[in-house]
């Protein structure tokens, strides 16, 4: 059964009986729609899903699909986490591979950030685009979990923009996808805990 998304008013109270019939922060589901219309409630208020965005950095990657380049990889980790996060019911608001040039960072990542509640970049630390990357992120008002130093997102709050920096190696991006970010992600759609 697909989950529509979590209450995020206050418990809501059936308009005749005044009974309460549903907590802050329950999963609507269609049986709870059926559930709720019976009480004659009509409308239901739910926490917003995170607009997210992917962002795979990398001079030597490439789009799966294309001819073979020498030195050149396929980039695995924006059609595994597009896979993921629609598991969750969840399109990316924006998605695309970029070359470590500076001057594309420079415009992209703040353009990203400004579409996204969440960035998820993929960058390979021993690339040039690393520290470049690092320098920008320096200069926005943002909450960076680097993945590669410190997974530290303890200090969350819904308002805050993220942007996680995961490792390039396809079982990395994985692994901290369902480590570090999926919680965050459950976090900003109204669960109790990430």
């Amino acid at each position: 059964m697909e989950a529509l998304g979590r209450v995020s008013a206050s418990d809501l109270r059936s308009p005749v009986s005044r009974k309460r019939v549903l907590l802050k922060g329950a999963l609507i589901t269609p049986r709870v729609i059926g559930s709720l219309a019976e009480a004659g409630i009509d409308r239901v208020f739910i926490y917003q899903k995170p607009r997210i965005s992917l962002l795979a950095i990398g001079d030597k990657l490439m789009a799966p699909g294309m001819t073979p380049a020498p030195g050149k990889s396929y980039d695995s980790s924006n059609p595994m986490l597009q896979a993921a996060l629609g598991a969750m019911q969840i399109r990316p608001v924006f998605m695309r591979r970029l070359a470590d040039e500076p001057k594309l960072l420079k415009r992209l990542i703040p353009f990203t950030l400004n579409q996204s509640d969440i960035v998820i970049l993929v960058i390979k630390e021993a690339g040039r685009g690393y520290a470049l990357v690092r320098e920008i992120l320096k200069k926005l008002d943002v909450k960076v979990v680097d993945l590669f130093t410190s997974p530290e997102v303890a200090s969350l709050s819904v308002s805050k923009k993220v942007i996680f920096c995961l490792p390039y190696h396809p079982e990395s991006v994985l692994n901290s996808f369902y480590t570090h970010v999926r919680p965050v992600i459950h976090f900003f759609m109204g669960h109790a805990k990430h």
